[in-house]
């Protein structure tokens, strides 16, 4: 039986490993950290929990391939998924705007709260109802698509023609731009960031208004362990607060790994599903170079961004249950860190959770997006006091808003954390903290990446970074693809389930 090596346990490694058993290679799983998941993880503090990673996850929906995909990983369970009617709510200024499932409710509402936007907001619900259709393409790795493939795929979303041909060479942030109400604007950029083309918020709209994005009981963690159990139970062994040093070449071809411990475990394939950083630099030493990667990852504000976020999680002791969440909350006084100035933040009580928190108590997470890594790198590298005194100013601006925005909380907060992006960047190795990949404007050169790098056989690439703008399903596809070009390699045909 051929093995295959696959370094990182997040989403895309676990997916990796599921598939790479269900095709019969033997298959072992090397983890840094000491628990499974990667970023679609939660931690502890004190009596609480937070939740790191979903929002809402894409595939919940039966009849989509995504949710196939996620059965046979054996992410969740289909009654303990949570879909709501409003799946968002925006604040600005005490007023505020619901995100139904609903495209005709939410059309009307939007009318209502935001009459200035009439033409605008009759062609976003208008879209919306077309995107419906819109799937994430998760059977097969769009630059590996035959013709055959792409003419199946494309009369598939031929619903999203007229969007893709008004929206397809526009910037989110132009698009945003075309609506006067702030709350609207919120809304969208909390959907897709505008650093992503116009099409994307419009396809996630879609989405969840298709009645997908459902919240899975458990969350990210719950996903992670899931899928980990799956692949244990069909054979897999994965090694945690396992580092990889290197990826051992011969002649060409990945041979085998070295872990940071100076163990070598031999094997016939090796899939990297790290940071594209680490693998390039690290895994592979420099030794293999990639056109698009090095275009991407010298960019410095062009074609190609990358969003981090500053996450704050808060132990409170109070019920907000019946509050709302999660929400997009404009605060009654911006916040500068940095160059990023923060003028919104995204709340979730996690009210359908009552692990979470002790009873009658709740946990919370606060994020604000952000791209001015350097700021934090060097605040860490350089005064470590003044870092810690920057996390707490931003702390305290956030539980200022919370307590106005959930009277309830006030003087209850128990546990205030901040995670920043140097964070992201110094546990799960994510390159200047962004936990998802990079961003792409309309005018970048380069979108999705083979699972192939050119220069070494043997090996295959999983990841946000394979195809970005990412989040969990698009990890959990990765995974899939990169055991696709595995068996390529292998000359064996793929089995999906």
């Amino acid at each position: 039986m051929k093995k295959v090596l696959i370094v990182g346990g997040g989403i895309s490694g676990l997916s990796a490993g599921v598939f790479s058993r269900l095709n019969g290679f033997e298959t072992e799983i090397f983890e840094a950290q000491p628990k499974p998941g990667g970023e679609c993880t939660s931690w502890k503090r004190k009596d609480y929990t937070f939740d790191g990673a979903i929002r809402w996850l894409i595939g919940t929906r039966k009849g989509t391939a995504a949710y196939d995909m996620f059965k046979t990983l054996g992410a969740f369970e289909d009654d303990k998924i949570i879909m709501e009617d409003i799946f968002l709510t925006v604040e600005h200024k005490g007023k505020k705007l619901y995100f139904y499932r609903d495209v005709d409710k939410l059309k009307e509402h939007l009318l209502e709260v935001a009459p200035e936007d009439t033409e605008m907001i009759k062609e976003l619900c208008k879209f919306a109802k077309k995107a419906k259709s819109f799937e994430t393409p998760v059977n097969k790795h769009m630059p590996e698509m035959s013709i055959f493939d792409n003419i199946k795929f494309s009369m598939k979303m031929s619903s999203m023609g007229p969007i893709m041909m008004k929206y397809g060479k526009v910037d989110g942030v132009d698009y945003f731009k075309k609506f006067k109400s702030t709350l609207i604007r919120n809304a969208l950029k909390t959907l897709a960031l505008d650093t992503f083309p116009a099409y994307a918020p419009i396809a996630q709209l879609g989405s969840v208004a298709s009645y997908d994005g459902g919240w899975p009981l458990g969350g990210s963690a719950g996903v992670s362990e899931n899928i980990c159990k799956r692949f244990k139970e069909l054979g897999g062994t994965i090694h945690l607060s396992s580092p990889v040093k290197r990826v051992l070449q011969e002649n060409g071809k990945a041979v085998g790994i070295e872990l940071d411990n100076g163990q070598v475990v031999k094997g016939d394939y090796v899939i990297s599903s790290t940071d594209i950083s680490i693998t390039l630099n690290k895994l592979l030493e420099g030794k293999i170079k990639d056109e698009a990667y090095n275009e991407i990852l010298s960019s410095n504000g062009g074609d190609y961004t990358f969003a981090s976020c500053v996450f704050v999680s808060l132990g409170i002791a109070a019920d907000l249950s019946q509050d709302v969440s999660p929400l997009v909350v404009s605060l009654n006084k911006s916040i500068k860190i940095g160059n990023d100035l923060i003028e919104d933040i995204y709340v979730n009580t996690f009210k359908h959770e009552k692990s979470f928190a002790p009873e009658g108590k709740t946990a919370a997470v606060v994020t604000m997006d952000v791209y001015d890594y350097n700021y934090w790198k060097n605040l860490h590298d350089t005064d470590i006091a003044k870092y810690k005194s920057e996390k707490e100013r931003v702390a305290k601006a956030v539980i200022e808003q919370i307590e106005v925005s959930y009277p309830k909380a006030k003087g209850k907060i128990e546990v205030a954390e901040v995670a920043t992006p140097v964070t992201y960047n110094r546990i799960y190795g994510a390159y200047r903290g962004a936990w998802m990949g990079y961003g792409r404007k309309v005018s970048a050169k380069y979108s999705n990446h083979k699972c192939k790098l050119e220069g070494i056989d043997n090996f295959a690439l999983a990841g946000q970074w394979i195809s970005s703008p990412g989040a969990v399903t698009i990890s959990a596809s990765t995974g899939k693809f990169a055991v696709q070009e595995i068996c390529q390699q292998a000359d064996i045909k793929f089995r999906s389930e």
